[in-house]
């Protein structure tokens, strides 16, 4: 085998196991949030499913379920989600509480338990197996070392590993989501019951399954593609940092600007196609939904005169490091915030964390630059503003017509997770007849 067919092996394996070690950091992260199952609560309408399913139940002690509320319903989901965690430690003591009485009830049958006991197995398995390729990926590190093989470029790495994604989606949506969803349980929990109704369980209308395994299961992919993206980026800067040379210093450089630059105007004006979104949500006029944009505006003319000041005294890499980390968070808060006036104060300090992070670059271009080499950076600059301003339009309009397609699910506030991939710095409800039925499984992501 000569060096060259040896360096697309180990590459290929080594974004394997790097992808599958973002998986497992992805799963941690979403894990000690609860999945983020307070911030899709009101999307799911779990209460309305509670109000509608519970009284059908069987079980007279389970009807009562239909008079809790909803930080009962979020105290239960994360229980659950910790047991599972934990080998299904403590899945048969979780109760509920129905309001205006001291008295608990268990929440789940056996079946259930037993159900989400496989569960446990699988998230096990998956931990171990995820401690494997972590070590594997030391060892394609080390093979690379021996071999004087570098790592993949992120430039081609990234963009190949989300187009194979892309491509997984397609295949399950071509073979149709709740067959594949079905399938799978088939196999991997044929030995138990995995299939429940509504009308039987409270665990299935508490989750609203098997909408809510789509909204997790996306998250898990997006937020393991930005784990895979820095540990790429990652490794390619720090493998043998005796030979990289001033030019591909140059480029990465280049790169994290574009990239930069791209998200910081998709996150301002991701929220303009989801104007009538956020009207339904909140509640709220068409002009009150449209200041999630204007109040963003409004530091945009100010705060670059201050940020100009700022930069006699500080580097354009630290305030774009300071800004790009604010902005990240204040994406993080959006995402978590139901309050529409708390959204539009973000909003506001989102606008003042933009200018920083384009200024830190535009100052960069014309200080660090080469002479020869700035109108390229600036050409590169303004093609990445046009694109930015595109991709927040397009993709935060699209993601709710995808998300029906695929999943029949919606989901409105995907506008957060735009920032999240710019934060890499340079280098240093009407009721049914109870006759009618409607078949779920059910489980815990």
């Amino acid at each position: 085998m000569n060096k060259k067919t040896a360096g697309i092996l180990l590459n290929i394996l080594f974004g394997v196991c790097l992808f599958y070690t973002s998986a497992f950091f992805s799963w941690t992260a979403m894990s000690k949030f609860d999945f983020g199952y307070s911030s899709m609560y009101k999307m799911l309408d779990i209460d309305g499913m509670v109000r509608k399913y519970a009284p059908k139940n069987a079980d007279s002690e389970k009807k009562l379920f239909v008079l809790t509320d909803r930080e009962e319903h979020e105290r239960l989901f994360g229980e659950i989600s910790r047991a599972i965690n934990s080998a299904g430690e403590g899945l048969e003591n979780i109760e509920f509480r129905p309001m205006m009485t001291e008295q608990s009830y268990k929440l789940l049958t056996t079946p259930e338990i037993q159900h989400l006991m496989d569960v446990s197995d699988v998230v096990f398995w998956f931990k171990i197996s995820s401690y494997f390729f972590i070590v594997a990926s030391l060892f394609c590190i080390i093979a690379m070392a021996n071999q004087k093989i570098r790592p993949a470029r992120p430039i081609i790495a990234v963009p190949v590993t989300l187009g194979v994604l892309c491509l997984s989606g397609l295949l399950i949506y071509a073979f149709g989501v709740k067959e594949v969803f079905y399938f799978l349980h088939e196999v991997v929990f044929k030995e138990h019951q995995w299939f429940f109704y509504y009308e039987e369980s409270l665990m299935t209308v508490l989750m609203h399954a098997p909408d809510i395994f789509g909204y997790i299961a996306l998250m898990l992919v997006i937020l393991a593609f930005v784990f895979y993206t820095a540990l790429m980026f990652y490794s390619r800067c720090a493998f043998q940092p005796e030979q990289r040379d001033k030019l591909e210093v140059r480029t990465y450089h280049t790169l994290i600007m574009v990239y930069a630059t791209v998200m910081t105007f998709s996150a301002l004006y991701a929220p303009q196609p989801l104007q009538p979104i956020l009207m339904s949500e909140f509640g709220v006029s068409k002009e009150q939904a449209a200041l999630l944009t204007t109040v963003t505006m409004i530091p945009l003319g100010i705060a670059p005169i201050v940020y100009g000041y700022m930069l006699e005294s500080f580097s354009s890499k630290k305030l774009f490091s300071i800004g790009i980390g604010a902005l990240a968070l204040l994406q993080f808060a959006f995402f978590f915030t139901d309050n529409f006036h708390l959204l539009i104060v973000i909003r506001f300090f989102v606008g003042m964390a933009i200018p920083a992070v384009l200024t830190s670059i535009m100052t960069y271009i014309s200080t660090v630059t080469k002479r020869e080499t700035v109108q390229k950076q600036m050409a590169y600059y303004i093609s990445s503003t046009i694109l930015g301003g595109f991709a927040g339009r397009f993709f935060s309009g699209s993601y709710r017509l995808i998300l029906r397609l695929a999943l029949d699910i919606s989901h409105t506030r995907f506008q957060p997770f735009a920032c999240i991939c710019a934060y890499p710095q340079p280098p240093r409800s009407g009721d049914t007849d109870f006759k009618i039925q409607r078949p779920f499984c059910s489980g815990c992501a």
